[in-house]
């Protein structure tokens, strides 16, 4: 895949004539690889990156701008003995009633960029800094469609077997018994019966909600955003992609936060 990328964005290049930044951003399963689209312009992964690989890209790309004479650089990246993660950071708090969800588009008005010895820990360090709080407890399930909660069966048994507790919504309960996996039933926001998922977060019985929304019929989306929005205006970190979600258990579960390593980042 990455070959297939670095191949497709070397003809881009030669076909547009390219000389200095060139954002190109892909759709990839496997080693099947899409462009979705190609810009003249710099992103914020381009300083990233830099720092990651050590070789200031943005020097290189104004010399050759300039037609000034440029080593080839390689690549950098294929051998680096870390791990660097970027993670946006958002504003809903600042964004009354908006619905913390995304979209293709790119939403986050930070990005944070944190490194470790493995994906791992460099992982959990970005999620740290855009806010999310360690170590975590409780959970609110709300898993959406039966695809999405076939895909979490595997990370629910991870954070099952770190002492978290569930707390979940009636369908993601259910599934979730049926492969002996333990939660407490609560109640949809407009219900108006406790346990209530809702009181939960203001009463902040919950450390994390992870809500994926099932459908756009009305009322499971306002259940869904004010499940979301209740999360966000309580400072209750908020997962609503399950890929994520699982990968949050596959961290915990490998590297506990007490094991997080500080360096500075020349160690690196």
């Amino acid at each position: 895949m990455i070959r297939k990328v670095e191949k497709i964005t070397q003809r881009i290049a030669d076909a547009l004539r390219v000389t200095g930044p060139l954002n190109v951003q892909y759709l990839a399963q496997g080693t099947n690889v899409k462009v979705i689209e190609a810009n003249l312009r710099a992103s914020r992964s381009f300083p990233f990156v830099s720092k990651i690989c050590k070789v200031n890209f943005i020097e290189l790309a104004t010399k050759a701008i300039l037609d000034v004479p440029v080593a080839r650089v390689g690549r950098p990246w294929h051998g680096l003995d870390y791990v660097g993660v970027k993670a946006p950071h958002f504003s809903f708090t600042r964004l009354q009633g908006a619905d913390p969800t995304l979209g293709v588009e790119m939403a986050s008005t930070g990005e944070v960029g944190c490194l470790g010895d493995d994906f791992e820990e460099a992982f959990l360090k970005a999620l740290i800094s855009v806010g999310f709080k360690f170590p975590i407890r409780t959970v609110l399930l709300s898993t959406g469609t039966l695809k999405d909660k076939v895909a979490f069966i595997e990370g629910a048994k991870l954070f099952e077997s770190l002492g978290i507790g569930f707390f979940a919504t009636q369908g993601t309960a259910e599934f979730l018994n049926q492969y002996g996996i333990k939660s407490v039933v609560v109640h949809w926001p407009l219900e108006n019966r406790s346990p209530n998922a809702g009181e939960l977060i203001e009463q902040r019985k919950i450390d994390l909600v992870i809500n994926i929304p099932k459908n756009y019929q009305e009322t499971e989306l306002t259940n869904d955003y004010y499940i979301r929005r209740k999360a966000v205006d309580f400072g209750i970190p908020l997962l609503t992609n399950i890929q994520l979600a699982n990968r949050l258990a596959e961290s915990l579960s490998r590297k506990q936060g007490v094991d997080l390593g500080i360096k500075e980042l020349q160690a690196y």
